[in-house]
């Protein structure tokens, strides 16, 4: 449930910058020349490296202490919040290039 609620609000944000992006060319434009607008979102850090995403979050109490206390559940958390990761960040990518 959540990847699609992911995917639906990335598709949302691309729908209203696609929207204004064509907005504020039509009110730029004299017919002359065409401006190219971007969003203003700039994506100025690297890709994590994902191996290493297991090692970050159990650097974090409530990560490890999760872990400690229900280790079953925790190992599908830290699946799906692994997987969580990576679509807000394909959804960053995105947004960034617009």
């Amino acid at each position: 449930m959540a990847s699609n609620k992911a995917q639906y609000i990335v598709a949302l944000i691309a729908e209203f910058a696609e929207e204004d992006g064509q907005e504020q060319k039509a009110a730029n434009t004299d017919g002359k020349e065409e401006i190219k607008v971007s969003n203003g979102f700039h994506l100025d850090s690297k890709e994590p490296d994902w191996s290493k995403f297991r090692d970050f979050i159990m650097g974090e109490v409530r990560y490890n202490s999760l872990m400690k206390t229900f280790p079953s559940e925790a190992e599908e958390l830290f699946v799906a919040t692994e997987r969580n990761a990576k679509l807000r960040y394909e959804g960053y990518k995105k947004l960034s290039e617009m």
